[in-house]
């Protein structure tokens, strides 16, 4: 449905566009706003221990809800049609951890990041539509999440980390040297660390994760 609507937001604003100088070279960075959500793989009932034969810490990791946040944009246009880039957003989500209804909520931020191409088609001198794709570094980061399993008591936060990769289409209209760009990203994350007091850093199965992230920035571009 996101994705749906984004291509159609993508297309009006193309059509509606008035004529302008395309500016797609060189250095370029942006700034504006991201929504974020996780598709699959945390379904609110994993807790992660800290030793599978006597723990004494668990995390418990909630579902995160859609959230909203910032998005930063950074790279260099090789041409009009092929763009090397970083694409970074940081949201913030509501989490529910809900195992045999046992229901607890948390506060979380994601952050994604991604390294990669993005090929672009110009469409005359008002805009571009683009594919982009690349690899991906993801944090999830929940606050109180880590319980004493002898006391039940909170004793820290929690962070996830891993790898991935991330594919993704979008828009862009062009105003001379700036630029409104529309985007819709699917990204698969391998969470394979988490850093909390009481453990070691690996997880054990890690957490396969689909996320997709949906951003709206402006751009400069610097020539």
């Amino acid at each position: 449905m996101a994705a749906a609507l984004a291509a159609s937001a993508a297309a009006a604003l193309l059509l509606l566009a008035p004529p302008a100088a395309s500016a797609r070279e060189g250095l370029f960075m942006g700034l504006g706003a991201s929504q974020q959500e996780v598709v699959s793989g945390i379904d609110g009932n994993r807790a992660v221990d800290n030793d599978g034969g006597s723990p004494t810490n668990e995390v418990r990791m909630g579902k995160p809800e859609s959230g909203r946040g910032v998005a930063f944009d950074a790279g260099f246009g090789l041409n009009d049609n092929v763009a090397l880039e970083l694409l970074l957003s940081v949201t913030r989500h509501n989490t529910v951890f809900d195992p045999n209804a046992t229901r607890q909520s948390f506060d979380a931020t994601l952050s994604s990041v991604l390294f990669g191409v993005k090929l672009g088609v110009p469409l005359g001198q008002a805009g571009e539509v683009f594919v982009r794709g690349g690899l991906g570094g993801y944090e999830l980061a929940y606050r109180r999440n880590n319980f004493d399993l002898g006391t039940s008591q909170v004793v820290d936060d929690s962070r996830f980390s891993g790898r991935g990769y991330s594919l993704g289409v979008g828009s862009e209209l062009f105003f001379g040297h700036w630029g409104l760009q529309l985007a819709y990203n699917t990204h698969k994350a391998d969470l394979g660390t988490v850093q909390s007091r009481g453990f070691s850093g690996q997880v054990m199965p890690s957490i396969d994760a689909t996320l997709s992230t949906l951003s709206v920035l402006i751009n400069f571009y610097l020539q």
